[in-house]
């Protein structure tokens, strides 16, 4: 694996556990820690509140909110397409499901858990197949990505895109 990937990851890692204050009431089951400076929380077990269908095509739970960084469990229930981030760059873990992920015109690639994606702001990318789902995310986003930071390229979603809970 190339260093700049593993740098990444790790970075990755390390603000899953530690990413700053801005968090919200994850609930007891799904964290392990949480005070104004952290936040350390189970995925699966935060997705466990999550619809098992949704009128939206993502259903997310925003856990941090900076000015320069966000963090979200995002559950994914149907295949999203070709659209960009105007704004932000996406980092992506995930944690459960299998999908096929696309940037641009490249042919999409099967993804499962433990694939960490990283989309920088302005690129396509989109998931045009559902494996096993829904998919469980992990995403930190650079700056927070607002939910009208949607921007579909050639198409639009067949019915509403996202249903986010914010931090209190």
């Amino acid at each position: 694996m190339h260093a700049k990937h593993k740098k990444w990851q790790a970075l990755f890692a390390v603000a899953i556990i530690a990413l700053p204050a801005g968090l919200s009431d994850v609930g007891p089951a799904a964290a392990q820690g949480i005070s104004e400076d952290y936040v350390v929380f189970n995925a699966p077990e935060v997705a466990k509140d999550f619809p098992s269908s949704a009128a939206t095509v993502v259903v997310d739970k925003r856990l941090v909110e900076q000015p320069t960084s966000g963090l979200r469990v995002e559950r994914v229930y149907q295949t999203i397409p070709p659209h960009k981030h105007e704004r932000t760059d996406v980092y992506n873990y995930l944690v459960s499901g299998r999908a096929k992920f696309a940037v641009g015109d490249q042919p999409a690639q099967e993804i499962g858990p433990g694939t960490t994606i990283f989309v920088k702001k302005g690129t396509v990318h989109s998931f045009p197949e559902l494996i096993e789902g829904p998919l469980v995310f992990v995403t930190i986003e650079t700056p927070p990505r607002d939910p009208s930071d949607v921007v579909f390229v050639g198409q639009s979603a067949d019915k509403a895109f996202i249903s986010t809970e914010q931090p209190k």
